[in-house]
């Protein structure tokens, strides 16, 4: 009752508005005795309202205990890993698909378990709940990005920006921000080598305002910032007018069926036009065949990401795409 109480906006002045509620919820007596605990469950069960959507309720039960046992014993491992050198980063190239351009990159997380798997972040992706590790995991990923531009640079590799994916832990820990600052303020790191990932996620959580005032900070020293995942949120048109955005990604979902679905077609040139009217690139992801990336073309798509060029590589390959890229160019 209280969801729906919260979801029920009517209009003011004109305008329509759209709020959502994530409730966990413990009872007395059954779940706990005294404050302390009732409250430890009851946030218990909010992470798992969230986890399920937005608008969910959950009330405690006692298996999400186990839930929180196992999430604790991922950051300890994942703590370890970072001091271990089992966490590693690969690069998944970006590519141009109508004007030659030098080749972006984004950031990727891998984890070298015990047993010698790669794991990626959505294996584990449920600790960057936890700011600190968020923020832990956020550190790593950036030193090695501009150590890797730092390279780069150093060796005359072409290539437009290396992306990485923040997450609300990295906006929570001025140190994040601060370092991209410094880095460039320094004369270190261009601004435009550098783009920062957001989701609509991010704008929504009460860390929010934390978010857009970094996001101001970053603009203000030429990071690029782009916004991930979009079409898939509530309000993405809106965060579009109101941050300085440099590029958005339409979510692979609405790639997957493009050639076969006009609805799928529709939106996603829609998006395309609608983005460059407001003087932002557009990035498509996963694109995964040539009849894909073909279409992507005809609508003017800026670049493309996905395993029709290639899967997250290492530095080396990385590079050595980025000259073979570079080389049509200087012919």
């Amino acid at each position: 009752e209280l969801s729906a109480a919260i979801a029920h906006n009517p209009a003011a002045q004109g305008f329509g508005s759209s709020i959502q509620a994530s409730i966990g919820a413990a009872s007395f007596p059954r779940d706990a005795l005294d404050v302390h605990d009732l409250m430890k469950w009851a946030d218990m069960a909010l992470y798992a309202a969230k986890r399920a959507g937005r608008g969910c309720a959950r009330l405690f039960e006692v298996g999400m205990r186990d839930d929180a046992d196992c999430r604790a014993a991922t950051r300890a491992a994942i703590r370890h890993a970072l001091i271990a050198d089992e966490m590693f980063v690969v690069y998944q190239p970006i590519a141009t698909i109508a004007t030659p351009q030098p080749m972006g990159f984004e950031a990727l997380l891998r984890w070298r378990a015990n047993d010698g798997a790669i794991q990626t972040p959505a294996t584990f992706g449920d600790v960057f709940e936890d700011d600190r590790t968020a923020a832990e995991i956020g550190t790593f990923v950036l030193t090695q990005v501009l150590d890797q531009i730092t390279r780069w640079n150093s060796a005359g590799v072409p290539f437009q920006s290396i992306a990485i994916n923040a997450t609300l832990g990295d906006f929570r820990s001025s140190n994040f921000v601060d370092r991209i600052v410094e880095e460039v303020d320094a004369g270190r790191l261009r601004g435009e080598q550098l783009c920062v990932e957001i989701t609509e996620g991010m704008l929504l959580d009460r860390g929010a305002r934390a978010v857009r005032q970094s996001i101001d900070r970053l603009h203000s020293r030429g990071i690029q910032v782009a916004f991930d995942d979009f079409g898939t949120g509530f309000a993405s048109l809106t965060h579009l007018r109101q941050l300085p955005i440099s590029r958005v990604k339409i979510d692979k979902s609405f790639i997957e069926a493009i050639c076969a679905d006009h609805k799928d077609r529709v939106i996603v040139k829609s998006v395309i036009d609608l983005a460059h009217q407001l003087g932002i690139s557009v990035v498509a992801e996963g694109v995964e065949d040539a009849e894909q990336a073909l279409l992507l073309r005809s609508m003017a798509c800026d670049r493309i990401q996905g395993f029709l060029i290639s899967p997250g590589i290492g530095e080396v390959e990385a590079a050595r795409l980025a000259r073979i890229n570079e080389a049509p160019r200087a012919g």
